[in-house]
């Protein structure tokens, strides 16, 4: 069978593009005559890749051009060619589609399923393929026949070793019992993180709730490359909040789309551990804040509240005793112990 992969190049590191080099490879090998339209990642020209041509992409997910490559790896009879499309099928155009031998291997991540995804169906004829349970049973809730097929796994790469288990658990920091839950994302999108981290927070603190014993591991670029989450300095924010301390990020909260996170990390910490995080971008805002904070804190302590021209004749006096101290004398008074 002539079949034409219509997804992300094989080359790229992005999850379809695994998928694509995995299952291509896969398909050839039972003898199926194989090559790839790209709707991201090669420009220009077409190259070959592995014995398979690899067709470029156009500005548009591959609308304009798809047929034109079925038809010609199809030997001018676009008919002769099976299409499988490994995508969010929303971003397809059904008129430029339709009457083509097509099957969309697609991604259910909502409920119910959008408009626009059933659509898609129901006009060009596509025949639909879920890659979960979820997705499969969702499909048939709106009357389509969808066949499933899970994503495909690496196993030269991924294999369960029990030998190796445990060294592997214990070098992730990963407590002997815990459940781990995974997650792999593409760390795009700040204001609006693309791959619903705040979503996925969310869901795991109401799991957390009933199975304390459960962690969740993020597997994705820690730096926040590419208009992402600086995942590091969030981590980083989220020990010294849990420790007590006020800490206010300079950038739109990355979690703002879940209300359940927001209140865990503000109020909720705030309450058990005296420690917060707020995302503030404006500098007096932040300013505000702080002086804010410190005021709260000042008055809990039964502080008189700070006035400029008091410096020293309040709260602060005890700060100039210290500050006077020979450096062994100051550790021991701020510390409680001397300096070694």
């Amino acid at each position: 069978m002539k079949i034409l992969w219509h997804s992300n190049v094989p080359w790229s590191q992005s999850g379809y593009g695994g998928q694509t080099a995995i299952w291509t490879r896969e398909l050839r090998k039972l003898g199926h005559d194989v090559a790839i339209s790209a709707n991201w990642g090669l420009g220009g020209a077409g190259i070959e890749w592995e014995g398979m041509r690899v067709y470029p992409s156009d500005d548009a997910w591959g609308n304009r051009t798809l047929r034109a490559f079925a038809r010609r790896h199809g030997e001018g009879d676009e008919r002769q060619c099976q299409v499988i499309s490994l995508m969010d099928v929303w971003t397809l155009d059904h008129r430029m589609l339709a009457g083509m031998r097509l099957a969309s291997w697609c991604p259910v991540d909502h409920d119910p399923i959008p408009p626009m995804t059933t659509a898609y169906f129901e006009l060009c004829r596509a025949r639909p393929i879920a890659m979960s349970r979820f997705g499969e049973e969702r499909m048939r809730r709106v009357g389509l026949d969808p066949l499933y097929v899970p994503h495909a796994v690496d196993t030269t790469v991924f294999r369960p070793h029990d030998d190796e288990r445990a060294d592997v658990r214990e070098a992730l920091g990963v407590p002997e019992g815990a459940f781990v839950v995974g997650m792999v994302a593409a760390n795009k999108g700040s204001a609006v993180p693309r791959k619903s981290f705040p979503q996925v927070f969310q869901a795991f603190a109401g799991f957390h709730k009933r199975h304390p014993e459960a962690i969740l591991y993020l597997h994705c670029e820690k730096l926040g490359h590419y208009d992402g989450i600086n995942m590091e300095a969030l981590a980083i924010a989220c020990y010294a909040a849990a420790s007590g301390a006020y800490v206010i990020m300079g950038i739109n909260s990355p979690v703002e789309g879940s209300t359940v996170v927001t209140d865990i990390l503000s109020e909720g910490w705030e309450r058990t551990v005296g420690g917060k995080i707020e995302f503030v971008v404006e500098p007096e805002e932040m300013v505000r804040r702080i002086l804010e904070h410190i005021d709260k804190k000042r008055a809990a302590l039964g502080l008189p509240a700070w006035e400029a021209d008091r410096f020293g004749r309040s709260g602060d006096a005890r700060m100039l005793e210290i500050e006077a101290l020979e450096p062994e004398a100051r550790a021991e008074a701020i510390y409680g112990v001397p300096a070694i």
